[in-house]
């Protein structure tokens, strides 16, 4: 295929081109909607943030879990983790520990309030799962998570490839499921 033929192709797939059926706008639809009834019916009561929330579920109610981690898993940068835990430390939701090697590490761990917080916020957002995904059986269910798993993967790739991921996050970013396989 000559570069004029894949120029005519590329102007007019643009011209069919409408954001609203763009999978991946979609796809943002979907997560800020979901994001805002979280906030609007869960979060409000505990007077967190999402990214407050992400960093706190994000925390196993048994053991520590290094920044690093914490930004992989929480899918946030560097700076609203640090803004979170002040907030969630404030709160006496976490506590910080100096690494005992190297004192510019930190690893956090969930106070008694955090564990509980958390357990209250997950088992709400559980259960609002269930009502929004309520009309789908599980073989639909199933389609889903694998599809969602292959995007993922797809998408982690790409990212690993192009640095992107660490660009915007951290230049220490592992894998979501290398850091999870760990905690």
């Amino acid at each position: 295929m000559t570069k004029t033929t894949k120029s005519a192709i590329a102007q007019a797939g643009a011209a069919d081109f409408h954001i609203e059926r763009f999978r991946p706008s979609r796809l943002r639809k979907l997560v800020l909607h979901w994001t805002r009834g979280l906030e609007a019916h869960i979060l409000r009561e505990y007077q967190l943030t999402m990214s407050e929330a992400r960093v706190l579920t994000a925390l196993k109610p048994a053991g520590t879990a290094s920044t690093e981690d914490l930004i992989a898993l929480a899918l946030v940068d560097r700076v609203h983790l640090s803004r979170s835990l002040a907030i969630l430390r404030n709160a006496k939701l976490v506590r910080i520990i100096k690494d005992a090697e190297d004192r510019r590490r930190v690893h956090v761990e969930l106070t008694a309030r955090g564990m509980q917080t958390r357990a209250s916020i997950s088992s709400k957002a559980l259960e609002m799962e269930q009502w929004l995904l309520a009309d789908f059986s599980p073989a639909d269910l199933k389609v889903f998570d694998d599809m969602l798993e292959r995007l993922l993967a797809r998408v982690e790739g790409i990212d690993a490839q192009l640095g992107t991921l660490s660009k915007s996050t951290s230049r220490n970013v592992k894998p979501v499921r290398r850091v999870m396989s760990r905690l």
